[in-house]
């Protein structure tokens, strides 16, 4: 998404993404989402995980 809203930074405001705020807010808002997915999915990954003692 990062690099969608810097191209739409650029065609729009004819600007770089870092100075359009909505655009970078919106960016960072993804990043933290992804971000938050991630750890999601290894926290998944270790509840998962069975011990069998036999």
């Amino acid at each position: 998404m990062t690099i969608v809203f810097a191209i739409l930074a650029n065609r729009i405001y004819q600007a770089e993404l870092t100075d359009v705020d909505h655009f970078h807010g919106a960016a960072e808002a993804f990043l933290t989402i992804s971000d938050a997915l991630v750890v999601l999915g290894f926290v998944g990954i270790g509840q998962k995980r069975v011990v069998n003692n036999s």
